[in-house]
């Protein structure tokens, strides 16, 4: 992760000395911005590696930490009522992305998008400036890989919300426990385990977007049919299931 704005660091060192104006401009602009969406991006990274276990944080008010899970699980207990409608669905189900979804994904494409952007001009006002000699191979490389990486993470994340979107749409579904709810500073994050088709019960962990979820309560879980080990939360995924009478 450290690796991009360590080699701009270096690149500005570098043409520091040799008096390249357009590529320190151009490089120091780039590392800015790479540092902006590192600070902003960084819970995204979180969503496409392994799901690590963190350690509860402190509660600071118990009295009003104990009310509002209480108010939780008053929700919860409202919810379930759709969870036998949800059930019975019959498959392809409908599905929108959630809000919240829809602007982070937003965010992530517009600027990774505009990192590439910055990453492809680099070389062109090099070019302008000092001439064709000014680009080594070397270098030449490692900017296109920097913009081949900015602009094809946006699309690995759509492909990662995809398989959410197929497995909620055509998926079997079970009726998950959540084992253990705990918070970070990411957000909330719960294992869960579900018993397939097969009767075999299987284990996970994800996030909790909805913020609703504590230890013992019932999670509807989506499923392959033929690799249950492919499988997401409700609450964890960034599309819900429209149930009829709800809005597209």
């Amino acid at each position: 992760m450290w690796g991009a704005p360590l080699g701009l660091v270096l690149v500005l060192l570098a043409t520091a000395g040799e008096g390249h104006t357009a590529m320190l401009i151009c490089a120091a602009l780039a590392a800015g911005l790479y540092l902006f969406l590192w600070i902003k991006l960084r819970s995204g990274w979180r969503r496409l590696e392994a799901i690590q276990a963190g350690a509860p944080l402190p509660i600071a008010d118990p009295a009003k930490a104990a009310a509002e899970q209480s108010e939780a699980l008053m929700e919860s207990e409202i919810a379930d009522r759709d969870l036998h409608l949800l059930l019975s669905l019959p498959t392809p189900r409908p599905v929108r992305m959630r809000k919240q979804s829809k602007i982070g994904i937003g965010i992530t494409f517009g600027l990774f998008w505009l990192m590439a952007i910055f990453f492809a001009t680099i070389p062109i006002l090099m070019r302008q400036e000092n001439g064709p000699a000014s680009l080594t191979g070397g270098m030449l490389a490692w900017w296109v890989g920097m913009v081949a990486f900015a602009l094809m993470f946006p699309v690995f994340l759509m492909q990662f919300t995809r398989r959410q979107k197929d497995l909620m749409t055509d998926g079997d579904v079970s009726l998950g426990r959540i084992t253990q709810q705990w918070n970070t500073r990411y957000g909330p994050r719960v294992r869960y385990s579900f018993a397939d088709k097969s009767g075999n019960t299987l284990a996970g962990r994800g996030r909790d977007v909805t913020n609703t979820y504590f230890e013992g309560m019932t999670v509807p879980v989506f499923f392959n049919p033929a690799n249950s080990k492919k499988n997401v939360i409700a609450c964890g995924a960034a599309y819900e299931v429209v149930l009829p009478g709800q809005p597209h």
